[in-house]
């Protein structure tokens, strides 16, 4: 099936419309989501480079999460840990362990970071 350019726009005008319906049919429900995102269920997940630093991130598929970043890593990535949580949870770890942090959420490693992971490490729980 071949479009021409008026078909698409027009195609893509119809599709803004019902999403600004949508959008409008939510504030005259009042609709909010269940939960804040903050509070989702997921993973805190515990990345490992070569060199020894580990990321502690959140995702829903921490398989999923480490592919995407094993693909801009010229290291090879280890998935060392996972921990049941929120992404507020991640927050707290990342302050928990602030004295380690090198930039942004990846830490150097040490011996209680370590053990820290080992203790509550949730993979063979979860099939992870």
């Amino acid at each position: 099936m071949e479009y021409t350019a008026h078909k698409l726009n027009e195609m893509f005008n119809n599709l803004n419309k019902k999403i600004n319906e949508s959008k409008e049919l939510r504030k005259k429900l009042n609709y909010k989501p269940t939960y804040k995102k903050e509070e989702k269920e997921g993973f805190i997940y515990f990345i490992q480079n070569k060199s020894g630093n580990i990321k502690i991130g959140w995702s829903n598929s921490p398989h999923e999460r480490l592919k995407i970043l094993q693909t801009g890593s010229s290291d090879i990535l280890y998935l060392i840990g996972c921990i049941r949580g929120t992404i507020k949870d991640e927050k707290k770890y990342h302050k928990i362990f602030k004295s380690l942090r090198i930039n942004n959420e990846w830490f150097y490693s040490d011996d209680n970071l370590l053990q820290f992971i080992k203790e509550r490490d949730c993979r063979k729980e979860y099939g992870i």
